[in-house]
């Protein structure tokens, strides 16, 4: 661990984008090796922190350097779209798909090469009107981000982790999410306030967040189940973020070098992590074996999956040199 030197940087979203990785990776490792109840009334729903990341990195880079909606999107197709199509052709070849059918295309665009992708075919969309809400005043930006999140307290549903077009498939997936984006915007543009109100408050905050965790897994007997357990995942991602800015805040004059470098390849860690639980389940298996206490098994298995992947990304990053970001996206 050593002293944060980079002049404007922003550590603790950086070190938020790490965990953000390692929540989304959990939410999978939980659903391919079966702990559906920690996955179910912790993990899920972590797709909440990459929207947050994304719209407040979209409104600091535009606050420090402001681009035309052209260079932005000629960025987003370079440093998301690029690498997105590159591991979902190399998915489809691996895994027998003929190019040559319409079909095998249709899963790329679509994000359907493996469960996860959903999500870059969706944000996509939200990166079209970016430009615009970096340019929009407060008086805009503010009433828009209460519309959206009027709309996911009303229909707080989440649908399935796919991205389809079909009503009302793409309304649910949208109102869902999309308030997380704008709450970036707004944490962007009013971090100051924002965030010593959290500070002052972290206490309340992380206690509000265990006893929204507490309650979830008894959401059929509370009748909570489908949209009330999904409102119950919105809040509780909202609050679990909340607490773990104000930790990161401590540390963002130190670089911690797991989180520094989780954070640089996280995009990768997203694109790879799925594949390889799956095609690594009799490894998981005789790993876990090893170490008596089941639950210190996972944990350990876990960090364990989570250093290889680090290391497999950081070796290909550095034999790629200038061309790595556009193909693994580190």
């Amino acid at each position: 661990m050593g002293t944060a030197d980079k002049s404007g940087f922003d550590w603790q979203m950086h070190y938020f984008r790490a965990f953000a990785i390692l929540m989304i990776m959990a939410t999978h490792y939980c659903g391919v090796f079966g702990f559906d109840g920690p996955d179910r009334f912790f993990f899920r729903s972590s797709t909440i922190f990459f929207l947050f990341i994304s719209g407040y990195l979209c409104q600091h880079i535009f606050n420090r350097r402001p681009q035309t909606p052209q260079v932005y999107g000629m960025k987003k197709l370079a440093n998301v779209i690029s690498p997105f199509l590159v591991f979902s052709i190399a998915i489809g070849l691996m895994r027998g798909d003929s190019p040559a059918s319409a079909g095998f295309w249709r899963d790329v665009l679509m994000g359907r090469m493996q469960l996860q992708y959903w999500y870059i075919p969706f944000v996509s969309l939200l990166f079209l009107v970016s430009p615009a809400l970096c340019r929009l005043k407060g008086s805009v930006l503010m009433p828009l981000a209460a519309v959206s999140l009027v709309l996911l307290s009303t229909f707080p549903v989440r649908p399935q982790p796919v991205f389809a077009l079909a009503w009302p498939h793409a309304f649910h997936l949208y109102v869902y999410f999309t308030f997380f984006y704008l709450l970036g915007f707004v944490y962007c543009r009013r971090k100051v306030q924002i965030f010593e109100v959290l500070k002052r408050n972290s206490v309340l905050l992380a206690i509000l967040a265990v006893l929204v965790s507490a309650v979830m897994p008894f959401a059929p007997a509370l009748g909570l189940e489908t949209a009330g357990l999904d409102a119950l995942h919105a809040v509780h991602k909202t609050l679990l973020g909340a607490v773990v800015l104000v930790v990161f805040d401590r540390v963002k004059d130190r670089k911690v070098w797991i989180l520094d470098q989780l954070a640089k390849c996280s995009f990768t860690l997203y694109f790879i992590h799925l594949g390889i639980f799956l095609q690594t389940v009799k490894l998981h298996d005789s790993a876990v074996s090893l170490i008596r206490i089941p639950l210190v098994a996972e944990f350990v298995v876990f960090c364990a999956y989570v250093l290889a992947m680090l290391f497999a990304a950081t070796l290909a990053k550095t034999v790629l040199g200038k061309w790595s970001r556009p193909i693994i996206a580190a």
